[in-house]
């Protein structure tokens, strides 16, 4: 009307509900979008290819580190073979299915490796389905045909469900491979590696061979070895383990995991040697009052090593987050906690102890991570060393990065080797892993980064399609 200045603000995006693929086409979106946009502003030209935009970040010595690979670097192939030349001929073809979380594919072409966009969390039907379709279109495009299929080995994510019916159909070999071993390998493909190196693999969760949940594990990765038909990959270390009590419910409230730990460390009101008060107490005490029975009896009480959930606990403890709404909100909140002056080197004395111990002769070693947990909260509960949470957060990231970089050094005294890789959602957080990285190159060690990929769950497919071929005979 006459005078109506109008909006102030118009919000004109590609289309797609929450945690759902990009919509194609008018109708589609018109379909999809109804209830959710005010208006639509049509174009004569569907999309073919749903692709999302890239996001990445510079890093301080300037490179580039990716949070997501889609627009911009797709499909770019990634040479996973230098002295592989031509296309190949004889090499297999391996589809790698990726994760369940920010989910890509891959396809091996001769000495390339090509990593398909970012499909997403695979938690509904319309993403399996947009995974069917890069799967076919990649394909296309390469024209190549799989040889043989790999997927993570938890039984239930979808990627792998999916795979399987694919691979059923067309009568292909199904591989499985640790999540985690997954991030080693995808990491050494990155740098055309061959031989042996360390990865620390550092993330929120995967399935274990032994049935808990991992994501704080140092890993010794052999491309030989793969090749020859062993496994390639072995555990040589861990962080402590953690309780997750109420399984998905302590990763969305990571309250859950800093109250069980002070239960198991004494350290709540009325026991042990210091009377810690929560900052989730009151409002939580209900709950907070049945969990000491979940953890003696074991009850929807998963064990974890993940170096993600670790985060998560200090940030409640700190009083930062308790509850998660967003990914990744818990471990952000106390990485800025530090504030923007991070100095990059801290005085040993000011550190939080994280020894690294073998409990059993002869098995992997142990980052007890529950004893830097034990004095950060002492500091938090107003003990000896009393500090405010900026300082706190900075003497927990130099003293967990110190524990990290203290096992892997140990370990590759004791194999004989000289490389260590980072990969995992946790190197997203940049002060971990700036701290690993000037650790670790400290002690005459050759770091490996990712470069081409996110560290986070988006690099699994890679290393599945990697590993793979390896096994399946391949360079």
């Amino acid at each position: 009307e006459a005078g109506d200045p109008g909006p102030a603000v118009f919000v004109m995006t590609s289309g797609n509900p929450g945690g759902e693929p990009i919509c194609l086409g008018n109708r589609e979106a018109r379909a999809r979008l109804d209830t959710m946009a005010d208006a639509f502003l049509f174009h004569n030209r569907d999309i073919l290819i749903r692709v999302d935009d890239s996001v990445t970040r510079p890093l301080p010595d300037g490179g580039t580190l990716f949070h997501r690979r889609a627009r911009g670097y797709v499909p770019r192939p990634i040479v996973i073979d230098a002295a592989l030349s031509g296309e190949g001929a004889g090499v297999p073809c391996v589809f790698g299915a990726g994760a369940d979380l920010k989910n890509t594919l891959c396809l091996t072409k001769g000495a390339d490796a090509f990593v398909s966009q970012h499909i997403g969390d695979m938690n509904n039907v319309e993403t399996g389905h947009f995974h069917g379709e890069i799967r076919e279109h990649l394909a296309g495009l390469l024209r190549v045909r799989p040889d043989v299929l790999v997927r993570d080995r938890h039984p239930d994510f979808l990627s792998g469900r999916l795979s399987d019916e694919y691979a059923g159909e067309r009568g292909l070999p199904v591989m499985t491979l640790q999540h985690h071993a997954a991030h080693a390998f995808a990491l050494l493909a990155e740098h055309a590696f061959r031989g042996r190196a360390l990865v620390l693999a550092l993330d929120g969760t995967g399935l274990g061979t032994d049935g808990a949940l991992w994501g704080g594990e140092l890993l010794l990765a052999d491309t030989g070895a793969a090749r020859r038909g062993e496994a390639g990959w072995k555990r040589l270390g861990h962080m402590a383990p953690m309780d997750l009590p109420g399984g998905e419910a302590a990763i969305r409230e990571p309250w859950r995991i800093a109250h069980a730990l002070l239960w198991r460390l004494g350290l709540l009101d009325g026991g042990g040697d210091a009377a810690f008060s929560p900052p989730w107490l009151p409002e939580r005490a209900a709950t907070a009052a049945l969990l000491p029975t979940m953890l003696v009896r074991g009850v929807n009480n998963p064990s974890s090593t993940s170096c993600g959930r670790f985060f998560d606990a200090a940030s409640a403890l700190l009083g930062l987050c308790d509850v998660i709404t967003y990914e990744g909100q818990a471990a952000i909140r106390l990485e800025e906690a530090q504030g923007p002056a991070r100095p990059w080197d801290v005085e040993p004395e000011r550190l939080y102890p994280c020894p690294v111990t073998r409990p059993e002769r002869g098995g992997p070693l142990l980052l007890d991570s529950r004893a830097l947990f034990r004095v950060l909260a002492l500091d938090k509960a107003g003990g000896p060393e009393q500090s405010q949470n900026a300082e706190m957060a900075l003497r927990f990231h130099h003293s967990l990065a110190r524990g990290l970089v203290d096992m892997a050094v140990l370990a590759a005294g004791e194999h004989g080797l000289d490389c260590v890789g980072l990969s995992g959602g946790c190197l997203h957080n940049l002060t971990l892993s700036t701290l690993l990285t000037r650790g670790l190159e400290a002690h005459g060690l050759r770091v490996l980064r990712h470069e081409q990929l996110s560290p986070g769950d988006g690099c699994i497919s890679l290393g599945q399609a990697f590993w793979g071929r390896l096994a399946a005979g391949g360079r």
